[in-house]
């Protein structure tokens, strides 16, 4: 899913430098950028249905979905044997959902096993481009720059200024050896929103 649109980068750049022939190289950095946020969120962006079978380990009574807040869990089996039937269906008085931060925690232990648990949920931080705007903008706003900032790079690509010193001097748009190591070509800015957003929880499906 897009996470913003051509309309907000013609914006950022103004209205008076853009041209019709960059609108296909800003849905590509759009896409591009927007997969790459999404990956380094750690959570599954659009809000949509899904089924996940996941790993249980040893004592496991708890686990964290990618895809939140959840906003409903159809059904949640559990099968050491993976077959699913009607008779490993959970209870949804055996478990608790955290919504908003996608954790569901069981009252008994689990049986484990490789993809031991079966998850039918509908989650994600926002339905289409509209409402993850509405509902982040903060991290919309850094995205935009992003954006901006590869666009305006668009002709020496991958440039790496090797002084820190310099990072984000003038009109350079060169990131420093050290950061890009960490980051890659994130800027500051986008790299704290995307912080922020982040859940905590270590074990995520």
């Amino acid at each position: 899913m897009d996470l913003t649109t051509q309309e907000r980068l013609i914006a950022v750049m103004g209205e008076q430098n853009y041209q019709a022939a960059y609108a296909t190289f800003f849905a590509q950095l759009i896409a591009g950028v927007s997969k790459q946020v999404e990956k380094a969120l750690r959570r599954h962006v659009q809000a949509v249905s899904r089924t996940v079978d996941c790993d249980v380990i040893r004592h496991s009574r708890s686990l964290s979905l990618r895809g939140y807040p959840i906003s409903e869990v159809a059904s949640i089996l559990n099968d050491a044997s993976r077959s699913f039937g009607s008779g490993t269906v959970i209870s949804a008085d055996l478990y608790y959902v955290d919504l908003l931060a996608g954790i569901v925690s069981f009252d008994f232990q689990l049986q484990q096993g490789p993809g031991a648990l079966r998850i039918e949920y509908t989650g994600g931080m926002a339905a289409d481009t509209a409402a993850f705007i509405t509902a982040h903008p903060e991290l919309v706003m850094a995205i935009d720059q992003q954006i901006y900032y590869l666009w305006s790079r668009r002709d020496n690509p991958g440039v790496i200024n090797k002084n820190p010193s310099d990072f984000g001097g003038g009109a350079s748009y060169f990131v420093s050896e050290e950061w890009a190591e960490k980051h890659g070509e994130f800027q500051p800015m986008l790299v704290e929103a995307i912080e922020d957003n982040m859940n905590k929880a270590s074990l995520t499906w």
